[in-house]
């Protein structure tokens, strides 16, 4: 993986926060948010990624005919090629919409469904992922009174209505701005957010099986051992990475290997890399840097990117303890991915 800057031709979106971004193909949408003024949004950006250069462009829809109010925090779900948006909050008033609108990209053209069955609350910052080829599922978020509820919502694409399927298990904390992922086969992952008792970082899985069902909940907790921060990074040739520090102290106790003259580490909370700095002395905190994601054996096969920001790795199919912990925080992104082994050091 590498990071890069595209600069994109054409108009751009003026700048904003709290809109959302949905792959479809090689274009991504780009729909609502708001400013710091607050004026919130309503329009649709599509960015093609196709080919050399990256180029922005403006739909004109049928939004002031369909009466779509403009806002934040909303999400939306591409399924079967349409993108199916729920709620937001419109950010000077406060309030909030529980609607779900359909945007069909080759027409340019919203629709209002007519839906059977109660909507959830009204909430917006919630978490929404497609699921069984038609179906999204709602959860948490935030309502004009606090927190929204932690009932788990489904959204049946093709009938058109809501359900709330019976959930066994202890439910996660109701709240706001977590990032969520559905995992095919493993079930809808769910991180972080920002609770009644302020920031989390735990992870809860809801197994979704195959409907009829009864969904699941369970937790996932990591934990660092007392008076260590360790990782262990497993490669596809039998290299093993383990670093470790004392805390108080400034110097690195590390067993490393090394792949094209960089070594990782994990200190504190966060993985590092070094290009220059012995692996036996390693003080000069001046020459670490954040890890880059720049090599696909940082990924090794059956793990996901949590963070990208700062390279926490999770497994996905063997969840047990770990002796990582991501750092508590909100707004954040998650994703799942088939990962393949690379040979490539």
């Amino acid at each position: 993986m590498t990071w890069a800057t595209p600069v994109p031709c054409g108009d751009q979106p003026a700048a904003r926060g709290g809109h959302t971004a949905t792959a479809l193909g090689h274009k991504c949408y780009f729909f609502g948010g708001a400013n710091r003024s607050p004026e919130a949004f309503n329009d649709v950006w599509c960015l093609d990624t196709a080919g050399d250069k990256f180029e922005w462009t403006l739909f004109t829809t049928n939004s002031e005919k369909i009466g779509l109010a403009g806002r934040s925090g909303s999400s939306v779900t591409q399924i079967a090629g349409r993108l199916y948006v729920f709620g937001g909050q419109e950010p000077q008033t406060g309030s909030c919409f529980n609607d779900v609108l359909v945007f069909d990209p080759e027409r340019k053209a919203w629709w209002r469904p007519k839906i059977a069955n109660g909507a959830p609350p009204p909430r917006h910052s919630h978490c929404a992922c497609a699921f069984h080829g038609t179906r999204l599922l709602i959860w948490g978020g935030a309502s004009e009174s606090g927190m929204a509820d932690s009932q788990v919502y489904i959204f049946d694409t093709e009938k058109f209505e809501w359900s709330k399927p019976a959930v066994a298990g202890t439910p996660p904390a109701a709240r706001e701005m977590a990032a969520a992922a559905h995992v095919e086969g493993k079930g809808f992952f769910i991180h972080g957010g920002r609770s009644s008792s302020g920031i989390v970082n735990d992870i809860a899985i809801l197994d979704t099986g195959v409907p009829p069902w009864t969904a699941q909940w369970s937790t996932v907790r990591f934990e660092v051992p007392l008076g260590l921060d360790r990782v262990c990074i497993p490669e596809t040739e039998d290299k093993l990475s383990v670093a470790a520090h004392q805390p108080g102290s400034t110097r690195m106790n590390c067993l490393c290997a090394e792949y094209t003259a960089q070594t990782i580490f994990y200190c504190g909370k966060m993985l590092f890399c070094c290009s220059e700095t012995s692996a036996a002395d390693m003080n000069a905190a001046a020459e670490w840097k954040l890890l880059l994601l720049e090599r696909k054996a940082y990924l090794p096969q059956g793990q996901a990117l949590l963070a990208a920001g700062d390279a926490c790795l999770m497994p996905v199919r063997r969840l047990t303890p770990s002796a990582f912990e991501a750092v508590p925080r909100i707004h954040h992104c998650m994703f799942s991915r088939k990962l393949h082994r690379s040979n490539h050091m």
